[in-house]
């Protein structure tokens, strides 16, 4: 299996993302914008989802990084949904490393974010 696999046949439903992080945000929002169906990518167990298929009104800019050895430096966002916030719940690869090129404008999620279909 490679690091990175399109997530077509097992996600044909809408995704809603819920927040449910212990006390640090409690909420429930599509963060799915309206009209886009582009599926996410699976890279190392996580779903990265197109940038413009995520509504942007819940993603607030952090200025926290990390550096991937093969994907390269992450920029994180807070979620801000029903008036909470969780702390650099999202993160995503601006200028990815050549061996990420895929996850490019992608977002994914973390930190007591689940994804349900």
């Amino acid at each position: 299996m490679s690091r990175c696999d399109n997530a077509n046949e097992r996600f044909s439903d809408k995704l809603i993302v819920k927040l449910n992080s212990e006390g640090e945000c409690h909420g429930k929002g599509n963060l799915e914008r309206q009209g886009h169906r582009r599926k996410p990518l699976i890279v190392e167990g996580n779903l990265y989802f197109p940038r413009d298929t995520v509504r942007a009104e819940f993603l607030r800019e952090s200025e926290s990084r990390t550096i991937c050895p093969w994907k390269g430096e992450a920029s994180y966002f807070h979620l801000a949904v029903d008036g909470a916030e969780n702390h650099d719940a999202a993160w995503c690869y601006p200028e990815p490393k050549k061996a990420a090129q895929q996850i490019k404008d992608h977002v994914a999620f973390w930190r007591g974010v689940s994804i349900e279909r």
